[in-house]
């Protein structure tokens, strides 16, 4: 009997795996139809950075895309870029490193909840229902550099939780890095990260799990990948000209949007956020407005 229990739990397990992969790949390259505008530019970038190591305004691996005048983020754009090298152009292709954090998101996910509530029955529930929840299924399906943050969330909370219950300098660097890295897909995170990274450091110290001797791991793989970003918030901030680094461009945007995080304007995205989650928002691919936000 308990072999059979085993036989039928392993054929869930398959089952769930199948249905991820096919939310996720089916028709990949027809739906959502067409290409974003910032799908195209993105797009456009990376495939200037795989052939020829310039953007399309031939600025040597900038660290930061102009895109269209206001900015995007870096890493969709190289990860698609690094599958150029292996694959054709397509629209498939311009999706597939959305499906790859995704499923990344899917293991790390299981992996994350069955460790925190010691059961993999909660993990197999996380996987499920990240299977089929429509916002999943959209958000690793547009290629837009906002929609690594999640995936990336995932894993930065994975490797802060290692760092705490198991420390060692491997766990330390892997966090770092990790938090590092997520500030590369979507400028929100240069909010986000700081404040969060406090709130860990405020729970290590007083749960006394802060290993001094072995914070360096941590600090300098995210110093190192923070320090062109903040450089980047510099330049745009006070006006100066983009500067080139060891062949990486810091740009200046004809258009930065830093003015998005004063207070004044944070409070009314606040406001402008309750509205798009519970009623709608003027995009009209998130909204039907008779239907309000799906």
């Amino acid at each position: 009997m308990s072999n059979m229990i085993k036989l039928i739990s392993k054929y869930n397990i398959v089952l769930l795996i199948i249905g991820f992969l096919f939310t996720r790949l089916f028709l990949l390259n027809e739906v959502p139809y067409g290409l974003h505008v910032d799908e195209a530019g993105m797009a456009y970038d990376a495939y200037s950075l795989a052939h020829f190591g310039v953007d399309r305004y031939l600025n040597s691996y900038p660290v930061y895309l102009i895109n269209f005048g206001a900015g995007q983020s870096a890493l969709y754009a190289y990860s698609f870029a690094f599958l150029l090298s292996f694959f054709d152009y397509s629209i498939f292709i311009v999706r597939l490193p959305g499906v790859v954090l995704s499923t990344i998101t899917f293991i790390i996910g299981y992996l994350t909840i069955s460790e925190v509530l010691h059961s993999k029955k909660f993990g197999l529930l996380f996987a499920f229902l990240f299977t089929i929840l429509p916002y999943y299924i959209m958000q690793s399906r547009f290629g837009l550099d906002c929609n690594l943050m999640m995936g990336m969330s995932s894993i930065v909370l994975y490797f802060v939780h290692k760092m705490i219950m198991n420390p060692s300098p491997k766990s330390y660097l892997l966090a770092g890095f990790s938090s590092g890295l997520i500030l590369y897909t979507y400028a929100l995170s240069y909010v986000v990260m700081p404040l969060f990274l406090l709130f860990v450091l405020i729970l290590m110290l007083r749960t006394k799990t802060l290993i001094l001797k072995h914070s360096h791991y941590f600090i300098i793989p995210l110093f190192l990948l923070a320090l062109p970003l903040l450089l980047m918030v510099i330049i745009n901030t006070f006006d100066y000209n983009s500067i080139n680094i060891l062949g990486f461009t810091i740009p200046k945007l004809p258009r930065y949007r830093g003015s998005g995080f004063t207070l004044s304007s944070m409070l009314f995205n606040l406001k402008y956020v309750i509205k798009s989650v519970f009623m709608y928002d003027q995009l009209t691919y998130n909204t039907f407005i008779r239907f309000f936000t799906l």
